[in-house]
């Protein structure tokens, strides 16, 4: 199992360093339990790495933090929060579970000898969904500001994938440069990934004042939602 676990991560340094021109390298192997499957050819290899040999879409996750100050203003100076949209389908919650380790069946030694305190992701249904979900509630929150999506100057996304992001450009026919993508250094990070993405564009010195912005986000759940944001550049060097 730590041979398949080291060549998947020599292909991953691989395949970064070829499609997003990023240098990484292996730090460690964790050779945890975790689910096992067995491939065709009688290998018996963790859940994730038999996914990606057989091209099942996957996500890589990291770990990351984040915040956002939002100051009040006296009347209307048409900058900040505009509009939003948030949901959830919480039938297709099933997409993103972990069947044991909860008050329904807990934590013990069979449960961990069957693998079911980790994490189950329905990978091809969630890019579906996930695609369906961040069109439909960037269209929404856009509409509700009274705006088009040729007026958007850029859009911040939580950072699921970039397969996910750019089916999302495509369906939406927007230009992919619009995109703030930070996933190819940072990978998912969850709730981390709008506050992550928006600090390194602004270091970057993309937004300019008077610019909007859609913040769109999918999560587990399945939880959905998106804002409208206009750029306040108060001392003219991107500084809100």
């Amino acid at each position: 199992v730590y041979d398949e676990a080291k060549r998947f991560a020599e292909a991953m340094t691989m395949a970064y360093h070829r499609y997003h021109k990023v240098d990484t390298k292996i730090v460690r192997i964790f050779n945890t339990y975790g689910p096992r499957m067995r491939l065709r050819d009688g290998r018996v290899v963790p859940a994730f790495i038999g996914q990606a040999l057989t091209n099942t879409p996957l996500t890589i996750f990291g770990d990351g933090a984040g915040a956002v100050l939002l100051q009040r203003r006296n009347g209307n100076s048409g900058y900040g929060v505009r509009s939003f949209i948030t949901g959830s389908d919480g039938d297709l919650g099933h997409y993103v579970w972990i069947p044991g380790g909860g008050g329904k069946t807990p934590l013990c030694q069979a449960v961990l000898d069957q693998g079911l305190a980790y994490w189950r992701l329905k990978f091809p249904e969630i890019q579906r969904w996930a695609v369906d979900r961040f069109a439909y509630c960037m269209l929404e929150a856009v509409a509700r500001a009274g705006l088009s999506l040729d007026e958007i100057a850029w859009v911040i996304p939580h950072q699921a994938s970039c397969t996910i992001l750019r089916e999302v450009a495509q369906r939406l026919e927007l230009p992919w440069e619009k995109f703030v993508i930070t996933y190819p250094r940072t990978g998912n990070i969850s709730a981390a990934s709008i506050p992550v993405a928006l600090d390194q564009a602004r270091q970057e010195g993309k937004f300019q004042n008077g610019d909007w912005l859609v913040m769109p986000a999918v999560g587990a759940g399945m939880a959905w939602g998106a804002v409208t944001y206009r750029w306040c550049d108060n001392g003219g060097d991107g500084t809100p």
